[in-house]
């Protein structure tokens, strides 16, 4: 597809270090060739996120919003949820879900 550059001061990527070396950064760039040196690089992949960031349409306490983060798991023994999803992500639930709610902790933000 088209290539789409957006410039700015400061970025926020919440894709991975992984992705953002792999698919998101230019391969000749000096830092992406460093990462790519196993003697170099200090961390290991691991499992992936989906970040879903959502602006809702009102104010946090005329929504009823909690003032806590929720955590969702797909049952008691975290590792068998999560063997469970990798062999049949389509039909098994995530393993877990994180719903934050940033907003309702600063009372200066409505």
């Amino acid at each position: 597809g088209d290539l789409t550059e957006i410039r700015a001061h400061n970025v926020v990527c919440a894709t991975s270090v992984f992705n953002l070396y792999h698919k998101l950064l230019p391969q000749d760039h000096p830092t992406v060739q460093e990462f790519f040196d196993p003697s170099k690089r200090t961390i290991r992949e691991s499992n992936g996120h989906v970040f879903l960031f959502c602006k809702i349409k009102g104010e946090a306490k005329d929504l009823d919003l909690p003032t806590h983060n929720l955590w969702y798991f797909n049952g008691y023994d975290i590792d068998e949820s999560f063997d469970k999803y990798y062999v049949d992500p389509v039909n098994e639930r995530p393993p877990t879900v994180y719903i934050g709610f940033p907003c309702t902790k600063d009372p200066t933000w409505p």
